[in-house]
């Protein structure tokens, strides 16, 4: 008799667990669509600007050897129109060229380098804005973001959420 009501109990805790499982997926889901429309910072080297658009904030990792590093950004014909020394490796731009023109809308590229002492040329990788156009609840890889230019990101990847 006391076997079968240890064995009540451990399935009702069981079932508690699992009510708290999905209420934990539920919550994670909730949580996750409030971030639809935001801007997050994702690696990638291209960006669309459109008309009235903001300016592009971008991050890099300068390397510590670095004794000099550059971000130039090339238009969507290949064409390289702003060629900037980075101090930082928080930089936005403000959607000028060198000569100080407002560029026109469209897609746009960013390389950024770093010379060291020895004069090694090293590419350093480039995190860019982009935004999070809707969320998968429950899909086989759990609660995913989805993506501009990106795909499907799984929610436990680290995100840096803009504005």
């Amino acid at each position: 008799m006391s076997q079968f009501s240890s064995l009540e109990r451990l399935t009702g805790i069981s079932d508690q667990l699992e009510t708290m499982a999905t209420s934990l997926t539920s919550n994670q889901a909730l949580s996750a669509s409030t971030l639809v429309g935001r801007s997050i910072l994702m690696e990638g080297s291209t960006t669309k600007i459109s008309e009235g658009s903001d300016d592009v904030q971008l991050k890099t990792t300068i390397p510590e050897d670095s004794k000099t590093a550059t971000l130039k950004i090339y238009d969507e014909n290949n064409v390289l129109v702003r060629t900037s020394t980075l101090n930082s490796g928080d930089y936005k731009w403000d959607k000028l060229d060198d000569e100080g023109n407002v560029l026109p809308p469209g897609e746009y590229r960013f390389a950024a380098s770093s010379t060291n002492d020895k004069g090694e040329i090293s590419a350093m990788t480039t995190r860019l804005p982009t935004r999070i156009q809707g969320v998968t609840i429950n899909g086989e890889d759990g609660t995913v973001l989805n993506v501009e230019n990106h795909g499907k990101i799984k929610l436990t990847n680290e995100l840096e959420i803009l504005g």
